[in-house]
């Protein structure tokens, strides 16, 4: 019994354990099943449902902001929008990473719906809105793009009910799962606590860990669901905080479902009205804007996508302007169940725009009266340029004419005077007229390449004589790394450099100017070229630093005055700097002095070096400087020494004695001794005797430099036996080139002398000339101007009478004043030119000769047919010059044999050495093209074309040039070609000194 019992019981215990594990395994598959549901819940329905609510609120709120900004055109809408888009694209790529029963494909084409929904409203919304046409753009925002947005806000919608669908049908399977379970776990507990206590603690260990999984997932659905409540607060905040009015209406029930508190701001009355009475909103509407209204409802009624502008009459009787929008909303079957939409009070941006189009009529009068008063103020001005030169011009012509005439000394001070007051005006209307062009915007700079070298070194050549006269030291210190050529204006940066110089010589009792020229690289071909002008003068006050370069301010504004001006210099300077990208600041002490600076931009033109590297003859060379100025003495030592010279130093006459008494005495004497004129205690003269009587070597060469007059020097000078003389400033290629010719001739000094004695004929050339000039004053000084030469002169006084002259007669040139009774000049030189064209006669030549001096009115004198344009008033010199030059093109007369030149009658003892010189250079260049020499050739070039214009002989300048320029390009035959040029100008020359 008790083995049957045992046995029994045994098989009992197997059956009950076989049946328990049977058990188990049915308990563990419903545990799996419902930990499955539990987790598809909570990984893939609820997130993607979250993700949903998301997108769909974010979707709205784009809607919204482009309606904004569309109605508004607040750039906050639209920056609101981006970040929404933003916001979109971000949950889009979660919603993308998100299990989910969705296919990927479904998902992939909800993005690309999005994306392209984001390029439509950026690229046919906002640009076409942006450049001014915000009704197309609100017209394609109805008929493009709201569709789409609905397509995809349903594709949402629709996605989020599957999700929600999806949550409550497995939340069902997962109470039922879990119902069973606890059942099931409950019997077979009680069974496995009967049968075996091990089995009980292993049954609990698995229904304490479903226990624990169940509470864990219990946990996370009521997260979810706090989630989803909150998401639907945040929803219904966002719509009670519309500042526009929200509503939904159902077709079906006729009743109001929503509507957003802003309502009762806009229409002034209480929201329950609305709910209460359908029409209160169309009771509102202003009576002439009912058809408006009705259109806009009658759209959104038969199921269309509608907005409108309208106004209401609110119940305070304040009219307000209304923008309504409405969004059909349709069941399953396409029929349209109810619609929503937005009413935006737009009053503040209707009367934005109304105030906006009378700003624009009041500006658009406001700018044309301006134009009309800056158009009648240029007028002004050239009408009084050219009324103001028109007398004067007489008077300076007078005044000229006189002072060539028999007079005494006091009558030529009074001349003297009369010539300088007329200098002020006329620089004083030039002045006033560049201002006017500045002002207006009208000023144009030219970009032309020229050297930077030469014109600095001729301004200061020219500001010399004031600073002399005055007897002031003037300056120049050049760097070697400023470029020789750029491209700029240099007409405006000369005018620039001309009126701080003279600034600084005009407020300097005593005491030198200085100017130091820098450059600054900024870019492979760009830089800023610094100058300075430093003066040891009366100095600024800080406080007038500004004020100063204010038009018509001077630092010293009193009636008793002390220097003159009109105070426009410095304002004309810093304008035109700041056009050329550049700018003028002040540094200054109060009887101290004060220092400018100019900074201009200036393109570098690499095909020429900043420092020629031809003067290799001066390395080692051992050269002497004497100067009492430390200034002067610094800039010659530095030129000469950064060339590899050894250079001396001595501050006056004894101690260069002493110098020169040491070298000697080492049988080492310097090659060169740069030596100044004007010195305290012992002068550059009386240096100059004890070196001819005490020390004089063969192998050295003096070069006297002096301030003082050309004349006066080179006469003393010349009885020393000293040749060589330079005048301060010191141009830094003309002394190199001087040094360089002086050491070459002494090495050819065993050659026979090659010099050839010039005479200088005393004739011009014979030409006939029309004056056409209606004022008498004006008509005696060009006759009287050109009494003196063989001219053959016909005066008419209108352009009619030089019309039926020209003609009748045949001339080699015509001036023609422009501005006369009968026929102007303009019309005058358009008829003659009309009748050379229809009767085939060579035209004649035309220079406009008139007071007006803007660059238009010269400009509409080359138009209407002028060959050239002279402004008055004109001097006697710039006269002859002018038709000289012309006459050098006519290749068809006889008179042609000589070439006239006018030199300053000061001149006349330098120019017949200069051009034995210039014969010399002949030879000198056949030997270098013979021997291949190009270095030389272009240094002999570049001081022709330097030294030329000097003296008046312009031609050499030109020919100087071209040689320069083809020796650096090894153009032998150019070379050849300018050779034959200036061999045949000195054959020809005739020199006329006044």
């Amino acid at each position: 019994m008790k083995q049957n019992q045992v046995r029994y019981l045994v098989g009992a215990f197997v059956v009950v354990i076989l049946l328990l594990l049977a058990n188990l395994i049915y308990n563990y598959k419903h545990i799996t099943t419902f930990n499955a549901n539990v987790g598809h819940i909570v990984s893939k329905d609820i997130p993607a449902l979250s993700l949903t609510e998301k997108l769909l609120f974010n979707l709205s709120e784009q809607r919204s902001l482009v309606r904004s900004y569309l109605l508004s055109g607040n750039e906050l809408d639209k920056e609101k929008y981006e970040a929404s888009t933003r916001v979109m694209d971000q949950l889009f790529k979660e919603l993308a990473g998100t299990p989910h029963d969705e296919q990927p494909e479904d998902i992939a084409e909800l993005v690309k719906e999005n994306e392209n929904l984001k390029v439509m409203i950026d690229e046919q919304i906002f640009k076409v809105y942006d450049v001014g046409n915000p009704e197309i753009a609100q017209e394609i925002f109805r008929e493009n793009v709201r569709p789409v947005s609905d397509i995809l806000f349903d594709k949402l919608t629709a996605l989020r009910d599957t999700s929600e669908s999806s949550i409550s049908s497995e939340g069902n399977e997962v109470v039922d799962s879990s119902k069973t379970l606890l059942l099931t776990i409950s019997i077979v507990s009680l069974v496995i606590i009967l049968i075996v206590i091990t089995i009980a603690f292993i049954t609990s260990r698995f229904i304490s860990l479903a226990f624990r999984m169940q509470v864990k997932n219990t946990k996370e659905l009521e997260e979810k669901n706090s989630e989803l409540f909150q998401t639907k607060e945040q929803l219904r905040n966002i719509f009670e905080s519309l500042e526009v009015a929200a509503f939904s209406f159902d077709l079906r029930t006729k009743t109001l479902l929503q509507l957003s508190p802003a309502m009762e701001k806009i229409s002034g009355i209480p929201m329950r009205q609305f709910f209460e009475n359908n029409r209160a909103w169309e009771e509102m509407v202003h009576p002439e804007d009912m058809p408006v209204y009705l259109k806009y409802r009658s759209g959104y009624l038969n199921g269309l996508k509608t907005d409108q502008e309208y106004r209401i009459i609110r119940r305070d009787g304040d009219v307000r302007w209304i923008h309504g929008f409405s969004t059909p909303i349709f069941d399953n079957n396409g029929t349209q169940i109810q619609f929503n939409g937005i009413m935006n009070d737009i009053t503040e941006r209707k009367l934005a725009e109304e105030n906006q189009k009378k700003y624009e009529a009041d500006l658009t009068v406001a700018r044309d009266a301006a134009l009309h008063a800056s158009a009648v103020k240029s007028q002004f001005l050239a009408a009084m340029s050219h009324e103001i030169r028109s007398p004067l011009n007489a008077i300076i012509g007078m005044a000229e004419i006189l002072s060539n005439t028999q007079i005494t000394t006091q009558q030529h001070n009074y001349l003297q005077s009369l010539l300088r007051a007329s200098d002020s005006l006329l620089q004083l209307i030039n002045e006033l007229l560049d201002l006017s062009k500045i002002e207006e915007g009208r000023l144009q700079l030219e970009h032309s390449r020229f050297d930077l070298l030469e014109l600095v070194e001729k301004t200061m050549e020219t500001m010399a004589i004031s600073a002399h006269k005055k007897g002031l030291e003037l300056t120049c210190d050049i760097s070697a790394d400023v470029p020789a050529k750029v491209i700029g204006d240099p007409d405006r940066l000369r005018q620039i450099l001309i009126n701080l110089v003279g600034n600084a010589i005009k407020f300097t009792a005593k005491g030198e100017i200085g100017v130091v020229v820098k450059y600054e690289s900024t870019g492979e071909h760009a830089g800023q070229t610094i100058f300075s002008v430093s003066d040891t003068g009366i100095g600024i006050p800080e406080e007038k630093f500004e004020a100063i370069f204010d038009r018509f301010t001077q630092v010293d504004a009193s009636t008793t005055r002390k220097y003159g001006g009109t105070g426009l210099g410095l304002t004309i300077s810093r304008d035109l700097a700041r056009l050329m990208s550049g700018e003028i600041t002040v540094r200054s002490a109060v009887g101290i002095g004060s220092e400018f600076l100019l900074t201009v931009s200036l393109e570098k033109n690499d095909e020429v070096e900043a420092v020629p590297a031809s003067f290799d003859f001066l390395q080692g060379l051992k050269i002497l400087v004497v100067d009492d100025n430390s200034t002067n003495l610094y800039i010659l030592s530095n030129l000469l020494t950064s060339r590899g010279a050894v250079v001396v130093e001595a501050n006056h006459g004894y101690m260069a004695l002493e110098k020169i008494k040491q070298a000697n005495s080492m049988q080492d004497p310097y090659r060169f001794i740069l030596l100044d004129y004007h010195m305290p205690d012992m002068d550059g003269l009386h240096v100059a005797k004890k070196i001819k009587e005490q020390f004089q070597d063969v192998r050295t060469t003096i070069l006297m430099l002096s301030s003082d007059n050309v004349t006066t020097v080179v006469k003393e000078t010349e009885k020393l036996g000293i040749d060589k003389f330079l005048v301060k400033p010191v141009k830094q290629m003309e002394l190199l080139t001087m040094m360089k010719e002086t050491i070459e001739l002494k090495q050819r000094h065993s050659q026979p002398d090659a010099r050839r004695i010039v005479q200088v004929p005393q004739s011009l050339i014979p030409l006939r000339i029309l004056l056409v000039e209606d004022n008498e004053d004006n008509q005696l000084i060009v006759e009287t101007m050109l009494s003196h030469t063989p001219y053959q002169l016909d005066i008419v006084n209108d352009g009619e009478q030089a019309y039926q002259k020209v003609m009748a007669k045949e001339y080699d040139l015509v001036l023609m004043d422009m501005q006369m009774p009968v026929m102007d000049g303009y019309t005058a030189t358009r008829e003659i030119r009309k009748w050379e064209a229809e009767t085939g006669k060579a035209p004649v030549a035309i220079f406009a000769l008139t007071a007006h001096a803007l660059k238009e009115e010269k400009q509409k004198c080359l138009d209407a047919g002028c060959n050239e344009h002279l402004t008055k008033p004109i001097s006697q010199n710039t006269l002859i010059q002018a038709i000289h030059e012309f006459s050098l093109s006519i290749s068809n007369s006889a008179a042609l044999d000589k070439i006239p030149v006018i030199v300053k009658a000061n001149y006349e003892h330098l120019i017949p050495s200069y051009i034995e010189k210039r014969h010399n250079d002949i030879i000198r260049i056949k030997q270098w093209i013979e021997e291949g020499d190009y270095e030389n050739l272009r240094i002999l070039g570049h001081s022709l074309k330097g030294s030329g214009a000097g003296y008046g002989l312009n031609r050499i300048s030109e020919i100087g040039a071209i040689i320069e320029q083809a020796s650096k390009e090894r153009y032998a035959e150019l070379i050849l070609r300018s050779l034959q040029d200036l061999e045949e100008y000195l054959a020809r020359i005739d020199v006329t000194y006044q």
